[in-house]
């Protein structure tokens, strides 16, 4: 059997990990628009939803590593599910009681768990092939990962059978109801799924079996050196990441609702952003490593997203459209 085939199962059970990443973040493409409208708030106080999501970001990103250590991956995998059936069920009682803080405490907890996932999958990823095709690995997840936004929004409106701008909060009760359940069956599959223990180079720097010499082999780099800041490409990996992960999330998050206020039909105007990140992440898949290598392709969508983000400033509006959200 080849290491190809040995990966290919728990990559299509973190495929799957990956698409409920997607799906819970793709709640607040469909709560905002509704919110506005169901509590009377403005875009910019429904938008405090994404922030309430995203903040658990800074604040559990070293205790999921802490957890990582103590428990392993698997078992952070299924914590964090659990974690999120928890806050569906905090969402369950947002909707029921016509709360805007319960909602915002709901998207918390919701992001606290998505912190944790997302702390196991992505390295797990990385580490279970060879380094020089993670990068296609982490194209495939991310496939998985945004084909789900628009999901949520096409799962709410089928089980609730309105459009969202005939949803009253308390018709998410039954679409809330079975996500808990699909998440507490996730919990299981993580604990009960074939997943390998990884680990990363030097990451047994506690283990006695391994000498000093064999732990300097594996990480030479980091060999010496005390600080965080003396890795730059951490540092601008980092920053590389916020900047990301704020470009992606807008516009996956508010296309439904900037849709709604031009007043267009529909309600999944999610797909659009989502459908050209596929397509992104298709061509990652296909060119990296084998024609492109990883830095380069870097360099060529860091160009690509300037040229993107100086188009979305000076593109002008349809003529009588809105104000936006």
């Amino acid at each position: 059997m080849t290491q190809q085939s040995k990966i290919l199962i728990p990559l299509a059970i973190i495929g799957l990990f990956f698409f409920s990443i997607g799906f819970a973040l793709g709640i607040n493409s469909y709560l905002m628009p509704v919110l506005k409208d169901s509590l009377q708030i403005s875009g910019a106080t429904a938008t405090l939803l994404l922030a309430a999501t995203f903040v658990p970001f800074l604040l559990f990103g070293i205790p999921a590593t802490v957890c990582i250590q103590a428990i392993g991956y698997k078992r952070t995998m299924a914590l964090s599910f659990l974690i999120f059936a928890l806050a569906f069920c905090l969402f369950t009682l947002a909707a029921n009681l016509d709360s805007l803080i319960w909602f915002l405490i709901a998207s918390f907890v919701s992001g606290a768990a998505n912190t944790i996932l997302q702390a196991s999958v992505n390295p797990y990823v990385t580490i279970l092939g060879p380094m020089d095709s993670a990068a296609k690995r982490m194209s495939c997840m991310g496939i998985c990962n945004k084909l789900a936004w628009p999901v949520t929004t096409l799962f709410i409106t089928l089980v609730i059978g309105k459009g969202i701008e005939d949803t009253s909060l308390h018709d998410l009760n039954l679409p809330f109801i079975i996500i808990i359940g699909i998440f507490l069956i996730l919990a299981n599959i993580a604990i009960l799924a074939p997943l390998p223990e990884v680990k990363a180079e030097g990451e047994d720097d506690d283990d006695e079996d391994i000498d000093q010499a064999e732990k300097n082999t594996a990480c030479q780099y980091a060999d010496k050196k005390t600080s965080i800041m003396q890795f730059p490409h951490l540092l601008l990996g980092c920053l590389a990441l916020f900047l990301y992960v704020g470009v992606e999330t807008i516009s996956l998050a508010t296309a439904t609702g900037y849709a709604k206020s031009l007043q267009l039909d529909g309600d999944n105007y999610g797909f659009i952003p989502s459908v050209g990140m596929i397509v992104g992440y298709v061509c990652g898949v296909l060119v990296i490593p084998k024609y492109l290598s990883q830095a380069a392709a870097m360099r060529i969508c860091a160009i690509i997203a300037v040229i993107g983000r100086i188009a979305v400033a000076v593109v002008p509006k349809p003529k009588g459209s809105g104000h936006g959200i």
